[in-house]
């Protein structure tokens, strides 16, 4: 049995979530007359105008959902394995890594998203990066070293049917650190990582659409089976070779 993290609602400042709603305007610029899919820390991220006739629901995979706040949508309980949402419902998706998904329930997620999203919808996923801070255990979200790394995470998509349309590395400072600055300040780490560092961002920002015309892998059978004795077929003369 998987056991749930400390969960922490506030892990990411005001100043860190303006900094997701930029990345994440710049790549959704228009999300009016959309239905919109929060999961995880995805919370009052999307950056939404109230004036905008949008549909969102924000689904939680903690037991507790009376702890998260969610000033722009309904709040409901749901399983990584099934969504209680019929297919091809949702034209954007925006899902936030908040430790209660390991990496052997990711693939059950990924497949969940991909049957709930519309097949000319998009797909936002903020991981943490194996290759940065969020190595070290309990630095970050106590993930307990359940970052991703890249080439691995591009695999997964793969095989989930997901064709990766963007993708960078953000957050190159724990939340615990950019807390204590400015919006500037973070801003000015962040330029500086993109320019100097860039795959050692904290978190994988990527995102992903359906790849409709995929071919659908199979995993391959590396054990040899050896039969111990030989096979004799009785076969009579009238029957046919």
């Amino acid at each position: 049995m998987y056991n749930e993290p400390d969960f922490n609602p506030d892990f990411f400042s005001k100043e860190i979530k303006n900094q997701l709603k930029q990345k994440i305007n710049n790549l959704w610029p228009d999300l009016n007359n959309l239905s919109l899919l929060n999961l995880g820390y995805a919370a009052n991220c999307f950056p939404i105008n109230k004036d905008e006739s949008s549909f969102s629901i924000t689904g939680h995979f903690h037991s507790n959902i009376q702890s998260y706040d969610s000033e722009i949508s309904p709040i409901c309980r749901i399983s990584p394995k099934a969504f209680p949402f019929q297919d091809r419902f949702f034209d954007r998706i925006l899902y936030i890594h908040d430790g209660l998904i390991c990496k052997n329930k990711f693939a059950s997620l990924l497949r969940s998203c991909w049957e709930t999203l519309r097949d000319s919808g998009k797909f936002i996923l903020l991981l943490p990066n194996s290759l940065s801070w969020c190595f070290f255990k309990k630095l970050s979200l106590g993930f307990d070293n359940n970052g991703f790394y890249f080439p691995t995470l591009k695999k997964m998509l793969k095989q989930q049917m997901f064709r990766i349309c963007y993708s960078e590395r953000i957050l190159f400072l724990p939340s615990s650190i950019m807390n204590l600055f400015s919006s500037r300040v973070n801003q000015i780490v962040e330029t500086i990582g993109q320019s100097l560092i860039p795959f050692l961002g904290g978190f994988h920002l990527i995102e992903v659409e359906k790849d409709l015309y995929a071919t659908i892998p199979l995993d391959v059978i590396k054990r040899r089976y050896l039969v111990p004795q030989k096979l004799f077929l009785n076969l009579r003369k009238d029957d046919p070779a």
